[in-house]
């Protein structure tokens, strides 16, 4: 009736508004006779709305799920006799929703979603504890609505209660720990984390040092098993499983038995790798071959982050998606005409020259506009340049001076030259950096709460 009221006023009022309002009247019922069409669709239960519409709209504005899931918790809200909050709702709630920030499309995978669709998903997977798929999002929410015991008012402002934390968590810097698990997961296109995090620090009974032993782990988890090149295709079912983990926990306890229950994993598809698991995986020869450059730019970029720490004046944190860092290899991989081999070189030689190039030693992070600059040239021209421009820890404090692990050089004369010792040095230096930048429990033990603080290296700072 509503909608009819509008209508007619509307009509009546552009009507009136011309000199001739009967002629004006005519020529709206002749372009709604003869050139309007309405359709009328019937779907059976195993159709996908979202796609009809989409099939239907495809000259206009994409609709989002989302925009299916509004429409559906609002008919609700008007069934369950709630239509006095409506405009309320709709205003207070939902509208900030519909905003361009939000319909912003985020490349997950291979797909592209908008981030409404994506706080759905997640929001949907908490209320569930169940694997959700953004491609049926509307489908997987009229599934379950019926199922949920609060009325569909509350549901509006629960959506928004988790928009205003999945905003606030986006936002945090990357010297936090979730700030910086969130920008490795971004750089990485990593997201199954999410429901499992947003679901944590939505919880205002669990204590912050809890939620952050939460990213911290999760943050190590993703690290060493993204390193050690293990699957990530059972992902989605464990952080369901974590989930749950953490609603039946105590609130003060929430992180210690996320993580107590991550280090018990045993099957290959959810394993922790140990520190020898990760130590191996850091010093392997074809490392910057093995790994895709997203992940291999996060860790070179937290080791970094982890470094300026200490004695170091505190400096910015770089950030893993900054498009104007670049992997350098300090010795070039077309090292031939450059860095040559003695004349009398063996086999031997040649073999440790070809598995030093892209080992972790050898690598760093330098700008773009240095990166050209340096290219295949030689240490005595790299050395100057390097030193007269970096400013990171992760080059100063291990390329250009000797690093702890480097006991065989004297500190004069570490950075003199550039060589497959100096590299194994470094890589060891660097290996060691990372256990402490993403350590994990030394001995997991589920029975005793706590537990998960018990962890193998330093304090993750």
């Amino acid at each position: 009736m509503k909608a009819a009221d509008w209508f007619e006023d509307s009509i009546f009022s552009w009507c009136n508004s011309s000199a001739d309002p009967e002629l004006r009247l005519g020529y709206l019922f002749e372009t709604l006779r003869d050139r309007m069409q309405l359709v009328q669709i019937y779907l059976e239960s195993y159709d996908d709305p979202q796609v009809i519409f989409e099939a239907l709209n495809h000259r206009g504005v994409k609709l989002d799920a989302a925009d299916l899931v509004k429409n559906l918790l609002f008919q609700k809200v008007e069934q369950q006799g709630d239509h006095k909050r409506a405009d309320s709702l709709l205003l207070d709630s939902w509208l900030p929703l519909d905003g361009q920030d939000w319909r912003r499309q985020v490349t997950t995978g291979r797909m592209k979603r908008s981030r409404i669709d994506l706080l759905l998903s997640y929001w949907l997977t908490i209320q569930t504890s169940g694997e959700v798929s953004a491609e049926h999002l509307f489908v997987d929410v009229r599934e379950w609505l019926p199922s949920a015991h609060v009325s569909a008012a509350e549901l509006i402002v629960d959506i928004r209660r988790y928009a205003d934390k999945y905003d606030e968590l986006e936002r945090m810097p990357s010297s936090t720990s979730v700030g910086a698990l969130l920008n490795r997961m971004q750089a990485t296109g990593t997201m199954t984390p999410w429901p499992l995090l947003l679901r944590v620090f939505a919880d205002d009974a669990v204590p912050f040092d809890q939620k952050e032993h939460v990213a911290r782990a999760i943050d190590s988890f993703l690290m060493r098993r993204g390193i050690a090149r293990m699957s990530n295709g059972d992902y989605n079912r464990l952080f369901v499983l974590l989930m749950d983990v953490a609603r039946t926990a105590e609130p003060h306890l929430v992180g210690d038995a996320v993580v107590a229950a991550l280090a018990a994993q045993t099957a290959d598809s959810r394993r922790w790798p140990t520190d020898e698991e990760f130590a191996a995986s850091l010093s392997d020869p074809g490392l910057y071959t093995s790994q895709y450059r997203a992940r291999l730019r996060s860790l070179l970029v937290g080791l970094e982050n982890h470094l300026q720490s200490g004695k170091t004046e505190p400096g910015r944190q770089l950030s893993s998606t900054d498009s104007k860092l670049n992997i350098e290899h300090l010795m070039p991989q077309a090292w031939q005409k450059h860095w040559p081999l003695p004349d009398q070189h063996s086999e031997a030689d040649l073999s440790r020259r070809t598995s030093a190039i892209h080992q972790l030693g050898n690598l760093t992070v330098v700008t773009t506009k240095l990166n050209p600059s340096l290219s295949n040239k030689n240490w005595d021209f790299k050395r100057p340049e390097i030193q007269k421009h970096s400013l990171l820890r992760l080059t100063t404090g291990s390329v250009l001076s000797k690093p702890a692990c480097a006991d065989d050089f004297e500190e004069e004369s570490w950075s003199s030259q550039w060589d497959e010792m100096r590299i194994a040095a470094r890589t060891r230096h660097l290996t060691e950096v990372a256990l402490e930048a993403w350590p994990r429990p030394a001995t997991p033990d589920t029975d005793e709460p706590g537990s998960g603080r018990l962890y193998a290296n330093a304090e993750h700072s």
